[in-house]
């Protein structure tokens, strides 16, 4: 997926059916926005774990006015429930 100008991998790891863990990372190094996004996924993954559903966290994220996600943790979550890896 891209954010700005910026390429990002996602990739998703499952406990049995059930999404546990998302990993974020970019081809490039640009310092905060990478540790943002490694952040951003972890913590993620952390709510994961300890049972928030994906659509929780979809709901409390920010918006735009269009509805779509402002900020990349929003779209990589956005991107799995989108792609029906998750509900």
């Amino acid at each position: 997926m891209t954010r700005g100008n910026i390429g990002y991998a996602v990739t998703v790891g499952f406990d049995g059916s059930s999404p546990r863990e998302i990993f974020v990372s970019t081809h490039r190094n640009t310092g905060e926005m990478t540790a943002l996004a490694r952040d951003a996924a972890i913590l993620a993954s952390l709510a994961l774990q300890y049972g928030c559903p994906l659509h929780v966290m979809q709901a409390a994220l920010t918006r735009e006015s269009d509805g779509t996600a402002a900020g990349l943790a929003g779209a990589v979550i956005d991107q799995i429930i989108e792609r029906g890896i998750a509900a």
